[in-house]
């Protein structure tokens, strides 16, 4: 009896204990061909770095707010039945000509004069002012095909920022109507190279625009999120994830599923534990979907409970029970969390009925 009632209190005095190294598997998102362009110039690291770190320090609650208005939005407008049709929406075509398809040698050479030029231009102070002096004047003659035409050419080169800037000043004009194929790609490329806000903005644009974004969009946004760790932006991968499932209508494929989950568990100190609710989510949907449910998520969920305020040991016995049915033995971290669990309560009885 004086063992397990030390044992108790060694249990209820601990905050957090050493956490194993999980197995789940890394998002890593299907990066899909581009279309070949004419050759142009290297990227420049140093102004790509920066845009991101800028990136990482900027305040987000307007996009925040977009997306809420459009999830209630598109949920009014949809309805489930509207929400199960838009899940078989597959990626929009995007269709670039070569530079030599374009008409006109004289719009041909200003094209490559631009795609020299506006990289340059992107890696100095007051890049947008510099940029917006010269892309105004090619109001008169530049087409929307020929826009395209080099925000594609910058993501195959490399020059994301100037892809941006480019894009961002197109669409400050009326004259280029909103392409969903090319928004997509410019989001998918900034998402996969970090730059999580401005792939944010642009995600947020075909959601105003009356869009569903790409499945491959919102996983790669998830990514880019979880890439940087920083508790804001974890809840906006929360955001997004469901917003992805309901009412966006996909399901996410195992490994978004998984990151997601192992980034909610590898919180520092105790803050993990209040993520239960959304721990929990992935798990529902982890049963409903019919995909492989790993020992890691078991073992980590039933953790996540016994640091609870208020333990539901019923909960973790049903977890406990659903192990043992598919043959995944508990192990040590399970044995210490219903310790855990137990010295919650106060139960000596079942500490003691544990240990012998």
């Amino acid at each position: 009896m004086r063992a397990s009632l030390s044992l108790l209190r060694s249990l209820s005095f601990s905050l957090h204990h050493h956490r194993l190294p999980c197995s789940l598997p890394t998002l890593n998102p299907h990066r899909f061909s581009s279309v070949p362009l004419a050759s142009s110039y290297s990227s420049s690291a140093a102004s790509h770095r920066n845009f991101v770190e800028h990136s990482a320090s900027d305040d987000s609650s307007s996009e925040v707010e977009e997306w809420d208005n459009w999830y209630g939005a598109l949920w009014f407008d949809l309805g489930l039945a509207g929400s199960e049709m838009i899940r078989h929406m597959g990626a929009p075509s995007l269709k670039v000509k070569e530079l030599e398809e374009l008409p006109g040698e004289w719009r041909r050479s200003k094209l490559t004069w631009l795609c020299k030029e506006l990289p340059a231009l992107a890696c100095v102070q007051s890049r947008f002012l510099n940029i917006f002096r010269i892309l105004n004047p090619t109001r008169k003659w530049l087409r929307q095909e020929d826009a395209t035409y080099v925000v594609v050419h910058f993501i195959q080169i490399g020059e994301y920022v100037a892809a941006y800037m480019f894009y961002k000043w197109m669409r400050g004009r009326d004259r280029y109507p909103f392409d969903f194929a090319l928004a997509t790609e410019l989001a998918e490329s900034l998402g996969k190279e970090g730059m999580f806000q401005h792939c944010r903005q642009i995600f947020n644009e075909i959601n105003n625009k009356g869009h569903v974004p790409s499945e491959s969009t919102f996983h790669i946004l998830i990514d880019a999120y979880l890439s940087v760790p920083d508790k804001r932006l974890l809840d906006k991968a929360c955001d997004i994830y469901n917003g992805m499932i309901h009412p966006g209508g996909y399901q996410p494929h195992l490994n978004v599923h998984n990151s997601l989950f192992r980034a909610l568990i590898s919180k520092p100190g105790g803050s993990s534990k209040h993520y239960l609710k959304q721990a929990e989510l992935i798990f529902h949907n982890l049963v409903t979907s019919g995909l492989e449910i790993q020992k890691d998520i078991y073992v980590d969920l039933i953790w996540l409970h016994s640091y609870q305020g208020t333990v539901d040991k019923e909960r973790i016995a049903s977890l406990r029970g659903e192990m043992r049915q598919v043959g995944i033995e508990e192990g040590k971290e399970v044995f210490l969390s219903n310790l855990r669990a137990c010295s919650k309560e106060g139960d000596v009885e079942e500490i003691e009925r544990i240990c012998l």
